[in-house]
């Protein structure tokens, strides 16, 4: 049993581009990494967000990765993805492949997220779907905005998994009441065939965060876990600590019924590390995630070495790997 978690290690990095969130699916023995990525010439990492792509890269045992180059770009001028594409997920469906992404548009200054797919028989070459974007956020459960909004509407990072009668997805998102600091849920939506989408109550009740972004639906045999990162900087002061171990976040989901109070999540042991995706590996499940900083406090831009997982989920749910 493992104690604390062994030291992370640069699993992938590209010279000339910064890399952050991202998300992996495995066909074959292959795993296929779709990954955030912004020019390291901008020279200032925070203007990456604004100047996002989406890249490829392709590994058979999560550790050496070949990079296939950029997948996915901001549309054009007017359209609601023109400023950049960020986080989504990946899924296969009666032989074709779909990838959910964020998008963001100039007409709203980028305040506005919606989400929009693209679709691809390779994972290698893909098109947008012509019926772009196919969700926003829903003003009965979320908060909501158009073009005059002054504040952001978040709706991104969609992870869409199959259910029996369809697909759900879980997004980050905020309700539309309460204190500010303390709006941060996991949306849910519904789809049964993937094109079209309906806005279900969140997942999550508030629970202490501004965001609960990159969520990831992770089942273990008969139990549940949602893992999600939330800055310390967006933690609403009912939860903010000096002494807080980690950025990333695990929640139990299976059993009982919606909406999870978020109160009950707990740390994963990833000092240093955000948007934390687990993976079922070659021999075990795994964790991955990118690095905040490096020793001289500057964003590095890059993805470590798998984690087992064991060794950084809470005592508590360790069981669920056995």
């Amino acid at each position: 049993m493992h104690s604390n978690p062994p030291e992370a290690v640069v699993a992938f990095e590209l010279e000339d581009r910064w890399i952050w969130d991202f998300w992996i699916t495995e066909v074959g023995g292959t795993y296929h990494l779709f990954f955030l990525q912004a020019p390291r010439s901008l020279g200032d990492a925070d203007l990456r967000h604004d100047n996002a792509a989406i890249g490829h890269a392709t590994s058979s045992d999560l550790v050496t990765w070949t990079d296939l180059g950029t997948v996915l770009e901001a549309g054009y001028p007017g359209e609601w993805d023109d400023i950049a594409t960020w986080t989504g997920s990946v899924i296969e469906h009666q032989g074709r492949w779909w990838m959910f992404y964020t998008g963001r548009s100039t007409l709203e200054k980028g305040r506005v997220q919606r989400i929009g797919a693209a679709v691809s028989n390779d994972l290698n070459f893909w098109v947008k779907h012509p019926s772009n974007p196919l969700l926003s956020s829903h003003p009965f459960w979320y908060a909501h905005g158009d073009k005059r909004s002054r504040s952001t509407v978040a709706w991104r990072d969609p992870w869409v998994y199959p259910v029996e009668d369809g697909f759900e997805m879980l997004i980050t998102a905020r309700v539309n009441e309460g204190p500010a600091a303390d709006r941060g849920v996991i949306g849910k939506a519904f789809s049964s065939d993937l094109s079209l989408w309906t806005a279900l109550p969140p997942l999550t009740k508030p629970g202490g965060f501004g965001q609960m972004e990159v969520p990831q639906l992770v089942p273990l045999r008969s139990r549940q876990l949602v893992i999600f990162s939330c800055a310390r900087s967006a933690l609403a002061p009912s939860r903010a600590k000096a002494d807080t171990p980690s950025d990333c976040y695990v929640l139990e989901v299976g059993g009982g019924g919606a909406p999870y109070p978020a109160t009950e999540a707990t740390f994963l042991k990833t000092p240093n590390l955000y948007g934390v995706r687990a993976v079922r590996g070659p021999d075990e499940w795994v964790v991955l995630g990118f690095e905040q900083r490096n020793d001289s406090g500057k964003f590095p831009g890059r993805i470590t070495d798998p984690i087992p997982l064991d060794a950084v989920l809470p005592a508590n749910l360790r069981a669920a790997l056995r």
